[in-house]
């Protein structure tokens, strides 16, 4: 593990607020699933979440891609492999936010 940057923190803030709009809870777990990215947080120990972002490319098998744990101390990056997920992420939250602020 090592400290998140910047950009990484802002890649789980994203996928935060996607699962805040469109999640499954199971429990303390937080899913959401499309074709192509699939995100999860879960509770971690000393009162953390962690984020997960698994990517599945057109040719077909499913890999992890970013791995976080945000806990009081700071936000710490356990797997970032940046790659097109990228933009698919950012265009659900896109897609997220203009339902959100009609909401408030």
């Amino acid at each position: 593990m090592r400290p998140s940057n910047q950009h990484e923190i802002n890649l789980r803030n994203l996928a935060v607020a996607v699962l805040n709009y469109r999640d499954l809870s199971a429990g303390n777990v937080r899913h959401f699933n499309t074709k192509n990215v699939e995100l999860t947080s879960f509770p971690i120990t000393k009162n953390g979440r962690g984020v997960t972002i698994n990517y599945r490319p057109p040719e077909g098998r499913t890999h992890s891609v970013f791995v976080c744990h945000s806990r009081r101390e700071g936000t710490e990056t356990l797997l970032y492999l940046p790659g097109i997920w990228e933009s698919d992420l950012k265009q659900l939250a896109a897609d997220a936010r203009p339902k959100l602020k009609a909401a408030s």
